[in-house]
Parts: C-alpha cells; sequence; structure tokens
C-alpha cells in the first residue's frame, strides 16, 4: 500500500464520520421525535449510548429525517 493510498483511505474516513457527527448529533437532540414518533420521551443518558450508532449509520437517519419510512414499517 502506498502512502498516498493510506492517506486518501485516511481521509475518507474521517469525512465519512465527520457527515456522522453532523447529521447525528442534531438527530439526537431535535429530531429524535420524528426518529421514534410512537415512543417514550428519551432520556439524555438513552440518546447518549445511541450516538455512536448514528454517527456510524448517518445514512438511515438522514432518510428516516427525510421522511422515509424503515422497511419493517411499511406494510
Amino acid at each position: 500500500m502506498t502512502a498516498s493510498l493510506a492517506t486518501f483511505i485516511l481521509l475518507a474516513v474521517a469525512a465519512y464520520l465527520l457527515a456522522g457527527v453532523l447529521v447525528a448529533l442534531p438527530a439526537a437532540t431535535v429530531f429524535m421525535r420524528r426518529l421514534e414518533p410512537y415512543g417514550a420521551p428519551v432520556p439524555l443518558r438513552v440518546r447518549l449510548i445511541l450516538l455512536p450508532g448514528m454517527i456510524a449509520l448517518w445514512p438511515v437517519i438522514l432518510a428516516r429525517i427525510a421522511g422515509r419510512k424503515a422497511v419493517e414499517d411499511q406494510a
């Protein structure tokens, strides 16, 4: 592996994680009701536990915020 390829991979992972943070923080604070509309109010400690998963799965979270339903909700 060349140094330039390693740098590219590292920058790509960093960009993905940065995008995840930029989506997950507002999702955990403002859009939690839209993500789980029928659930009880989500306490802060639960939101902190969910945050790493939201960062990793930010494309799914972004789609849910935009209004796309999950596959199991479509019937």
